[in-house]
């Protein structure tokens, strides 16, 4: 009888090792399971997100190209602008040379004309022809002192 208790003993342990291989192997089939659905859900996920990043990369060129189209525009008016500006300064450095060179031309002229009148009229036609270039230079340029 003393073959009994280790014999129990084998028996007992051959049990708990045949559960605990049944058991591992539920156990792996169940982590097989869990890796495929995972694996799933990844792919499903790396799908949806290349499609959303496909969208949204999408919304962005067309965003980018609305952009550039703006920018075009935006920078041809002011290529326009900057070009009639420079032909507006262009006329005003043309202008402003005649227009204040006339004026100084005008006062040197009008003192050679008082000149010679002083030297061609009698005494007495000096006053009126003096009154009459005083008051057509002030009806000229009035924003010149003394000549009214």
């Amino acid at each position: 009888m003393e073959w009994l208790p280790a014999s129990i003993f084998s028996v007992v342990v051959g049990i708990i090792a045949f559960f605990l291989k049944k058991t591992y192997a539920n156990f792996e089939t169940k982590m097989s399971e869990m890796r495929k659905d995972s694996d799933e859900k990844m792919s499903c996920l790396r799908e949806d997100f290349q499609q959303e990043s496909k969208a949204i990369r999408e919304d962005f060129r067309i965003s980018m190209n609305s952009q550039i189209k703006r920018i075009d525009k935006l920078e041809e008016k002011t290529g326009n602008d900057i070009q009639n500006i420079r032909h507006e300064i262009n006329d005003i450095k043309g202008d402003f040379a005649t227009t204040f060179v006339l004026r100084e031309d005008f006062f040197r002229s009008m003192n050679g004309v008082e000149d010679r009148m002083k030297i061609i009229q009698p005494r007495h036609y000096i006053r009126k022809c003096d009154h009459i270039i005083h008051s057509c230079t002030a009806l000229l340029c009035p924003e010149q002192p003394g000549y009214v």
